[in-house]
């Protein structure tokens, strides 16, 4: 019995002191976890304080950007405006130009290739004329050529002339459009200010 007696004392006193360390070591956890839950609050605090800070100056140096941005970008899209409006402009009054005015201003072009063509064998293709036409602009401006062949040619980008030599060596275009971007190089702020007063005074 009393072998029974100091088994069951033993028990409790293993029992009681495995309690207290299961205490202990629950205690210790929970100091540990407390510890951990404030050091991580505190890393956590620093790393959003400077996610916010990070963010704020990204935000200003954005702002600052976009607003020193805003007049250079008023610009473009101004001279964009006027740009096409010019171009359009040109296109008009070039679409309405009298037959004699057309070949007198391809022929201007095809003259500055007198010298490049020569005595080449060249053909002739032509659009927004008559044969007749092209034949005495490549006879005045390139009077050394000498052409094989004269063609409407319908894939030209504008009413003009196309000369290719023998072989396809040397080719020479004098279109409208040509001449339109060569006005338009030339003498484009007083085109503008002339067809486009009011667009440059926006």
């Amino acid at each position: 019995m009393e072998e029974i007696a100091s088994t069951d004392a033993l028990e409790k006193e293993i029992l009681e002191d495995a309690r207290k360390k299961g205490e202990k070591i629950l205690r210790d956890g929970e100091a540990e976890a407390a510890r951990i839950r404030s050091e991580f609050e505190g890393r956590s605090a620093s790393a959003l304080a400077a996610l916010a800070e990070d963010f704020r100056s990204r935000t200003e140096r954005y702002e600052g950007e976009n607003l020193a941005r805003l007049p250079l970008e008023r610009g473009r899209l101004k001279a964009t405006y006027i740009d096409r409006l010019l171009r359009s402009a040109m296109d008009r009054y070039l679409a309405a130009l009298p037959a004699d005015k057309v070949a007198g201003l391809v022929g201007g072009l095809l003259s500055r290739a007198a010298g490049l063509v020569a005595d080449s064998r060249v053909a002739v293709g032509y659009k927004g004329m008559d044969e007749a036409t092209a034949r005495g602009l490549v006879s005045a401006n390139l009077p050394r050529a000498r052409v094989l062949s004269f063609a409407r040619d319908e894939g030209l980008a504008a009413a003009g002339l196309l000369v290719t030599s023998e072989g396809g060596v040397l080719t020479v275009r004098a279109t409208m459009d040509l001449v339109g971007e060569r006005l338009l190089d030339e003498h484009r702020g007083e085109l503008a200010r002339t067809l486009c007063g009011e667009a440059l005074a926006l």
